[in-house]
């Protein structure tokens, strides 16, 4: 006899998680189900994952994702809808930037920030993404540079780097 999957099976009492353990959410598998029932909401609101972001940035790009029947956000097809949006706010960013209006210019580049960072959730597992993770960091500095209180991007160097580590500095 097996023990269920919420079971721990050295003690026989159930996860923490309970049944959540096992629970298939409605929004896995459809992109229409996770806009419509788990991130419009906190999109409209600017929270987590959109804090920073404007729904009017995002609304066109669900409803693009949901009518081209784009459905994985692992793919590469989910991600590249998102990048002529972040494109176009850095560029809006870099234009106020250079008029002087620092205030405008760091609004914009952070909603930038934010549709990258969406466009590469969950997590990166291709070079579209990673690209995307890349931008929205130079995009991020952008904005730093100009906080009253400016941020700098250096690295330290990992003088005590091992074989298998991901480099020789630490960012």
């Amino acid at each position: 006899m097996s023990t269920p999957a919420n079971v721990d099976p050295r003690t026989g009492s159930r996860w923490i998680l309970g049944d959540k353990f096992e629970q298939v959410y409605p929004h896995l598998g459809s992109i229409d189900n996770l806009w419509n029932k788990k991130w419009k909401f906190p999109c409209e609101r600017s929270l987590y994952p959109f804090h920073d972001g404007k729904y009017e940035d995002f609304a066109p790009i669900f409803e693009t994702l949901i009518q081209k029947g784009i459905h994985d956000g692992y793919s590469v097809e989910y991600t590249k809808e998102f990048l002529p949006t972040a494109e176009r706010l850095s560029k809006e960013g870099d234009e106020l930037a250079k008029a002087g209006k620092k205030q405008e210019a760091i609004d914009i580049y952070l909603r930038a920030c934010t549709v990258y960072r969406i466009a590469r959730f969950p997590y990166i597992n291709s070079d579209v993404k990673e690209a995307a993770y890349k931008a929205q960091k130079d995009v991020y500095m952008k904005a730093a540079a100009l906080f009253e209180t400016p941020i700098e991007d250096i690295s330290i160097p990992h003088t005590a780097a091992a074989p298998n580590d991901e480099g020789k500095q630490i960012p």
